[in-house]
């Protein structure tokens, strides 16, 4: 058992640094595995600060999801430890993903400009972000988009868009 173990170890360690010199590289999918392989490690061994840096490096080359996860580290920094609250910075990377395609940061952002969460209140701005979501195959966010139409609350009352 001890002698699997060490070479899981072995192994997760060798990913990482592979991981690491082709991030460095400017490789946007190893800088995503290595915020992946950083975020999957044991309670008390993760190093959130690693996590997001890696998913940064990767948000900047461009890779969408990874823009989401910086951004949801941020806005829902509680389940983070050691990651401080920066809910103009998760708004940032919203946008982010969701300009480069990402379902989950248009939802986060849209869920953000309904709550009016350092970004001006804006319903129609939040609709318009979760039916994109929604076109992203982002189905919670189809489901949002539904409940806002049909409660007419929030905006006009219009059954016809919840088909």
């Amino acid at each position: 058992m001890k002698k699997i173990l060490l070479l899981l170890c072995f192994a997760g360690l060798w990913a990482n640094a592979e991981y690491a010199k082709a991030c460095v590289k400017g490789n946007a999918s190893a800088c995503s595995n290595l915020g992946k392989t950083y975020e999957n490690a044991p309670v008390g061994l993760r190093d959130n600060a690693a996590v997001q840096d890696a998913y940064k490096m990767a948000c900047e080359l461009k890779d969408a999801n990874s823009c989401y996860k910086v951004g949801h580290m941020y806005h829902e920094y509680l389940y983070y430890e050691g990651v401080k609250a920066d809910r103009a910075a998760a708004a940032k990377f919203y946008k982010k993903a969701c300009d480069l395609g990402d379902g989950n940061g248009c939802s986060g952002l849209g869920m953000m400009y309904i709550e009016g969460i350092y970004v001006e209140q804006n319903y129609s701005k939040a609709v318009e972000l979760y039916e994109k979501a929604c076109d992203l195959g982002v189905a919670a966010s189809c489901v949002k988009t539904a409940k806002l139409y049909t409660d007419g609350e929030i905006v006009e009352q219009n059954y016809s868009k919840v088909v």
